[in-house]
């Protein structure tokens, strides 16, 4: 009788415990979606005629990697589409709004199916890792994606650039710098976030 109250009781706390994690997960995937959000609408500096640095593919390689890939694919799309619902006129672009729920999900395949916290990496572990994300993001998502999405909606691009192909050569000279920089800056902040601890402990704490 006293087991059967002590096996009722654990399985009371692991219940409790899932629902907490999963309520914190909901927060911090919200919160992505925001950051995500205005991001896409806002945050862009452009440094002469070349170069344009937006921090958005940071932050969709954290929601990927924090959350997982079918959460940072849910950041990816959502984050996207409210971005053009709020403050976007025209058409909603669907292959573009593919590109950025990619950019989020991809990341996460490169640290496994699993939460990224569960085992630890080092510093050359998660570099390594997650230059094959961002490679594989820059050519499947930026270069033929987005590409695509933005050849496709705009016809002046059309006439200009002639073929779909020289489009893409085009965007992956004028895209390199910024999909390098938004690597950069993942490297930068992984001994930071590292060391405070916060979010895996938001994740994954019981």
């Amino acid at each position: 009788m006293q087991k059967t109250a002590q096996n009722e009781a654990l399985i009371h706390s692991e219940n409790e415990i899932g629902r907490s994690r999963g309520i914190r997960k909901l927060v911090l995937t919200a919160a992505f979606v925001a950051l995500s959000t205005v991001a896409n609408a806002f945050i862009t500096v452009r440094i002469g005629t070349l170069f344009k640095f937006s921090p958005v593919l940071v932050i969709c390689f954290f929601a990927g990697y924090y959350l997982g890939a079918p959460l940072g694919f849910c950041v990816g799309a959502i984050g996207d589409f409210l971005g053009w619902l709020l403050f976007t006129d025209g058409l909603y672009n669907p292959l573009i709004g593919l590109s950025n729920a990619l950019c989020c999900a991809l990341p996460a395949l490169f640290f496994g199916f699993r939460r990224p916290f569960e085992k630890p990496f080092s510093f050359g572990g998660f570099a390594w890792r997650s230059g094959v994300g961002f490679l594989v993001c820059y050519v499947l998502c930026t270069v033929l994606l987005t590409s695509t999405g933005i050849w496709l909606y705009t016809a002046f691009i059309q006439s200009k650039y002639q073929t779909l192909l020289a489009w893409y050569v085009y965007r992956a000279g004028a895209q390199i710098l910024n999909n390098v920089s938004n690597y950069l800056i993942t490297l930068g902040l992984f001994w930071p976030l590292k060391k405070v601890g916060l979010l895996e402990k938001f994740v994954n704490r019981g």
